[in-house]
């Protein structure tokens, strides 16, 4: 069936956002295809240089985070709902996106091509990428409330870590089992 966008008013975007079920399977698939792709094996192998694996995962998942929220927080955004315009910065809830924006790991392929564009590691880069972006969906949420305290925008962490856990780590490890069958 073709769904006209004519005769509801809506743009196809706020037509499909009504099922709330499409973003998280299609998040599901994107992880089951991580986990059948994920080779165990680098991750081992980054593991005997310990020390750059924990630096790289820290500085992914809780530096650049911790550094972003420090200087939003000296920068004069305006305030929320305030009608009249006056910082260079912009708007309050732009603070919050930036803080999102950095408390969340690089997306596995921009990690490796970054990587691979400096001559870096490879197979570390992809199994720094990989474990932060696994990690990353548990972290972000509790970072960002606590970096949003003061903000007047709250969300339930543990709703978010159960749906994460569901669309997230649950495809991933079902892609990495399936990796086992024999084909």
């Amino acid at each position: 069936a073709v769904v006209s966008t004519q005769s509801t008013g809506a743009t196809p975007g706020a037509y499909l956002s009504q099922f709330n079920i499409i973003g998280y399977v299609l998040i599901g698939i994107i992880f089951l295809v991580l986990g059948l792709k994920l080779k165990t094996d680098e991750i081992k192998d980054a593991l005997k240089s310990g020390h750059v694996f924990v630096v790289g995962i820290v500085s992914s998942l809780f530096l650049t985070g911790i550094i972003a929220a420090g200087l939003t927080g000296q920068l004069p955004f305006d305030a929320p709902g305030m009608e009249e315009k006056v910082s260079v910065f912009g708007p309050y809830e732009f603070r919050i996106g930036l803080m999102l924006y950095y408390s969340v790991p690089c997306t596995i392929t921009a990690g490796i091509v970054l990587v691979q564009q400096a001559e870096g590691n490879l197979p570390m880069a992809g199994a720094i990428a990989t474990v932060a972006n696994v990690i990353g969906c548990y972290t972000t949420p509790i970072l960002l409330q606590l970096f949003l305290a003061k903000a007047e925008g709250k969300f339930d962490v543990a709703s978010v870590l159960i749906k994460l856990t569901f669309s997230i780590l649950l495809p991933v490890i079902v892609g990495k089992l399936l990796q086992c069958i024999p084909a």
